[in-house]
């Protein structure tokens, strides 16, 4: 079985995360041999239908304080969340997450 990881940014709305479902849905069906897991902070992926052969890792949300600035929704640091994000794509590249 083929693997891709991908990521979505979402501060705000469900535009990126429904794009980003919408490609991932087309590509397991077009291909039966791939499995694809999804990094995404968003607030809504847990409300989401996923096709088979997709999976998703949640990270904690972000949102936009001004123009070029993000902060957490919760109280963690860039720290966490970029060791989230690391995690996730070891777990991946060793074969250990799951799909």
């Amino acid at each position: 079985m083929r693997r891709l990881l991908v990521y979505s940014h979402d501060t705000f709305g469900l535009g990126n995360i429904r794009r980003m479902l919408a490609i991932c849905e087309h590509l397991v069906e077009t291909d039966v041999d791939l499995s694809i897991l999804l990094v995404t902070g968003s607030p809504v992926i847990h409300n989401l239908r996923l096709p088979a052969r997709l999976d998703y890792i949640k990270l904690p949300c972000l949102t936009r304080s001004d123009y070029e600035n993000y902060d957490s929704r919760r109280d963690i640091n860039s720290d966490s969340r970029q060791s989230g994000e690391r995690r996730a794509r070891e777990k991946w590249r060793s074969g250990s997450a799951p799909v």
